[in-house]
């Protein structure tokens, strides 16, 4: 825990939240998979940033310092799950416009038997669906683009 309260990120992982990239922090404790994700994601159209955290604490802590555009988180971790790292977001206001993509090697009913997840969350099987995830994310970067547009204008 004090390892994670003491980490400070390369300022370069995080952008203010004006950046228009669009952020997306990738929660796993498998570093393949993790590879995998940021070799798949970074050549999407929209180039997003990517953001890893091996567990709930770490991508609590993530989001704090920087607050992504969208978040693909798998349920079974070490340390703090997913489970109770989705607890977690459903009580903080501030991130109700953050996308949040469950993808699990978990069956429906085992998610459902740990409590399930919070409505509206998407649920996707492993292996992993990157092109549903890039679908998603174009809708995010759309309109992301969209509102930034609407301020230049100002």
């Amino acid at each position: 825990m004090e390892r994670l309260l003491a980490y400070r990120p390369p300022a370069a992982e995080f952008a203010l939240a004006t950046d228009a990239a669009l952020s997306i922090l990738v929660v796993e404790d498998d570093p393949v998979v993790v590879r995998l994700c940021e070799r798949q994601m970074t050549r999407w159209p929209m180039k997003p940033r990517i953001v890893t955290a091996r567990n709930g604490y770490e991508a609590l802590v993530r989001i704090g310092l920087s607050k992504p555009d969208l978040l693909i988180t798998d349920l079974h971790m070490p340390q703090m799950d997913g489970f109770q790292m989705l607890q977690q977001l459903r009580n903080m206001a501030e991130l109700a416009d953050v996308t949040i993509v469950v993808v699990t090697g978990l069956d429906p009913e085992e998610v459902e038997a740990r409590g399930g997840v919070p409505p509206g969350i998407p649920v996707l099987p492993k292996p992993i669906p990157f092109d549903r995830l890039r679908d998603i994310a174009t809708v995010i970067a759309s309109r992301k683009d969209t509102r930034q547009q609407r301020i230049r204008d100002l």
